[in-house]
C-alpha cells in the first residue's frame, strides 16, 4: 500500500474513532472545579451566605473555622473570581491570587485531559482496522479462536484507555 493510499485509509478512521472518543469523554468526564476558601464578613447570616454561595457557584461547602468555609468553585474565570474577591460580604479568600483573579492552581483544560485518550483510541483503532484489512486482502485465515480473541481484546483495550483517562481526570487536583 502506497503512502497516499495508507493516509487515505487511516486518516478518516483515526478522525472518526478519535472524535467519537473525545465526544464520549466530554459527556462523561466530571466538570473541573478548584478548591477555594472564603472568609465571610462577620455580619453575613446563614441565609445570606447560602444566597452568595449560589450566586458565586460555590459548591460542596465545608465549614473550616469562624466564618471561613471551603468550596469547590465551578466558574474560575477571572471575571467571576474578581466579583467574588471584591464582594462586600467577603472578608478574605485563600487559594486565589487576588491580583490576577485566578486560582492558585488552575486545573488542566479539557483538551489536555481528553486529547491523549482520543489520540490513543483513534490511533490504535485505525491501526487495528488497517491490520484487519491487510489480513483480509492477503486471504490470511486465522483460527476462529484467534479471530475471536482479537475481536474481543481490541475494543477492551480501547475502552481501558478511555476509562484510565476518566479515572485520572477524576482524581486530578
Amino acid at each position: 500500500m502506497r503512502s497516499k493510499e495508507l493516509i487515505k485509509f487511516l486518516l478518516p478512521r483515526f478522525l472518526l474513532l478519535g472524535g467519537v472518543t473525545a465526544v464520549g469523554l466530554s459527556l462523561v468526564m466530571p466538570e473541573q472545579m478548584v478548591a477555594v476558601n472564603v472568609r465571610w464578613s462577620a455580619e453575613v447570616t446563614d441565609a445570606q451566605r447560602a444566597d452568595l454561595e449560589r450566586r458565586f457557584s460555590l459548591n460542596d461547602p465545608q465549614f473550616r473555622e469562624g466564618t471561613t468555609w471551603q468550596y469547590s468553585l465551578r466558574d474560575f474565570s477571572p471575571e467571576h473570581i474578581r466579583a467574588l474577591v471584591q464582594d462586600e460580604h467577603v472578608g478574605d479568600t485563600h487559594h486565589i491570587d487576588r491580583t490576577t483573579f485566578l486560582p492558585d492552581e488552575p486545573p488542566p483544560g479539557r483538551i489536555r485531559r481528553i486529547g491523549p485518550a482520543a489520540l490513543l483510541v483513534g490511533g490504535i483503532g485505525a491501526l487495528l482496522l488497517l491490520a484487519a484489512r491487510a489480513l483480509a486482502r492477503k486471504n490470511v485465515y486465522l483460527p476462529q479462536r484467534t479471530v475471536a480473541a482479537i475481536v474481543a481484546v481490541a475494543p477492551i483495550l480501547l475502552l481501558m484507555a478511555a476509562i484510565i483517562t476518566i479515572v485520572l481526570a477524576a482524581f486530578e487536583k
